[in-house]
């Protein structure tokens, strides 16, 4: 701090300085802070991308409300007491990640998948087991 004061003192009798105070001062604000809100922003971002990230891998649903949640969450871990999630904050990201709303109009799971790979394996028996009987009687 007596650097920053007398360095304050300097810039002031030669203004040119004077710029490298104010940065001095937003340093230090921000080690105070435990970072700059821009980092602290960038962290929000990524936490709520990973775990919306996670939740699609894992075939859940992820609604507005899941994305704001996360955002608060990580929030409040980093102590960015000034962030909220608004409906704008919610459409830029959105949008950064490509991410749209879409209703799910067909949820397939894996015993209809294996329900369709016999259907197939049965259908190709009932066709080669009618050319057989075919060329029997043909």
């Amino acid at each position: 701090m007596a650097c920053i004061v007398s360095l304050l003192i300097f810039c002031v009798l030669d203004k040119t300085w004077l710029n490298w105070a104010r940065v001095l001062y937003r340093w230090e604000k921000q080690v105070d802070e435990e970072g700059a809100l821009h980092d602290k922003a960038q962290y929000v971002a990524n936490e709520v991308l990973k775990l919306f990230k996670q939740n699609r891998d894992g075939n859940k649903p992820v609604h507005a409300f899941n994305l704001k949640r996360w955002a608060l969450d990580a929030a409040r871990r980093v102590h960015y007491v000034a962030f909220r999630a608004s409906k704008k904050w919610l459409h830029s990201s959105k949008k950064e990640n490509n991410i749209t709303s879409s209703k799910v109009n067909k949820f397939v799971t894996k015993r209809q998948c294996v329900e369709n790979e016999t259907l197939c394996e049965n259908g190709k028996k009932l066709v080669e087991d009618s050319r057989v009987k075919i060329q029997e009687v043909g």
